[in-house]
């Protein structure tokens, strides 16, 4: 009996070191397999990371862009959203993965997304934010601000290993007055799936920023 009672106290000991011990997007693709019911099942993930922060006269945080890694998954007919934080281990385990609040989206919402539609994600790119200058006919590559955030998209279904897919060269508020150029990538950028998930996750987690 104590035998059994020592192998299975170090059985779970070692089961939890070792989930700790994984990478983040190792942790998010391991609970998205743990839950998921069919094979139609998928995951996107946002992570956003703000570069720098902006205040107003007042000293207020003026940033409206939310800050975060935050799911968007499906299971089954339902779809989920759901906030992550990142607690850093001061040891080898490195850093553990807190799953917040799971919120439950409402189905006559347009989340009719397809596994395929997934997987040609992975194998899309969004290109940098390119220019010609006109006084020298040059081409230039225009990088984001010092105070614009960096993305990174995770796709994942219940069959295949999951992709990231950064937004580090360019900049995804490039419609705004004050840029005097156009981005020669931004008709094919703008065409991917990719950038349509973005549109939409972005839009999903300020909706609910108030409810994780």
């Amino acid at each position: 009996m104590r035998k059994t009672l020592t192998f299975l106290v170090l059985y779970f000991l070692g089961s939890n070191l070792c989930a700790q011990s994984l990478g983040p997007r190792e942790q998010i693709d391991s609970m998205f397999e743990s839950i998921h019911t069919s094979t139609n099942d998928w995951l996107i993930s946002l992570s956003i990371e703000q570069a720098g922060t902006l205040y107003d006269s007042l000293g207020n945080n003026s940033t409206q862009t939310p800050e975060g890694t935050f799911l968007f998954f499906k299971v089954g007919r339902n779809h989920f959203l759901q906030k992550l934080q990142f607690e850093y281990i001061d040891n080898s385990l490195g850093v553990k993965v807190m799953f917040g609040k799971r919120l439950s989206l409402f189905t006559d919402l347009n989340f009719d997304y397809s596994v395929d539609s997934i997987l040609l994600a992975c194998k899309e790119s969004i290109y940098p934010f390119v220019y010609k200058h006109d006084s020298d006919d040059v081409y230039n590559i225009l990088q984001p601000s010092d105070h614009e955030p960096y993305y990174t998209m995770h796709f994942k279904t219940a069959q295949e290993d999951g992709c990231d897919i950064p937004f580090t060269k360019t900049s995804l508020t490039e419609s705004k007055s004050f840029i005097p150029y156009k981005n020669l990538n931004f008709l094919y950028n703008s065409k991917t799936f990719v950038y349509r998930a973005y549109l939409k996750l972005m839009g999903l987690v300020k909706i609910n920023t108030r409810a994780f």
